[in-house]
């Protein structure tokens, strides 16, 4: 019987990489993060909640419309949400770690 990896250990394993695997490797990748982010909210003081945020590939195009946003993201992964924090250290994130 084959043992199932857990979803946050599956992601640490992957962490290196995981962005530039995300962006080049998944058909329409790049495009859905963009049209993703025109969704959401573009006045001053919005405030977003990213579930599943992972290492803010959504939030990279988001940031460039909505500099100011304040976000609140929730992953299971605390070595995605690491990521994230390193990504934005400027910016208004609340992140949570939990499913």
């Amino acid at each position: 019987m084959m043992k199932l990896e857990k979803m946050d250990d599956f992601f640490a394993a992957r962490i290196d990489g995981y962005d530039e695997h995300m962006k080049r490797d998944i058909e329409g990748a790049s495009g859905f993060y963009a049209y993703t982010a025109s969704l959401l909210p573009l006045a001053g003081g919005s405030r977003v909640l990213d579930l599943g945020c992972g290492t803010g590939l959504e939030l990279e195009e988001y940031f460039v419309l909505n500099p100011g946003a304040a976000v609140t993201g929730i992953d299971l992964s605390e070595a995605m949400l690491n990521v994230l924090k390193a990504k934005f250290p400027d910016k208004g994130l609340t992140l949570i770690h939990a499913s």
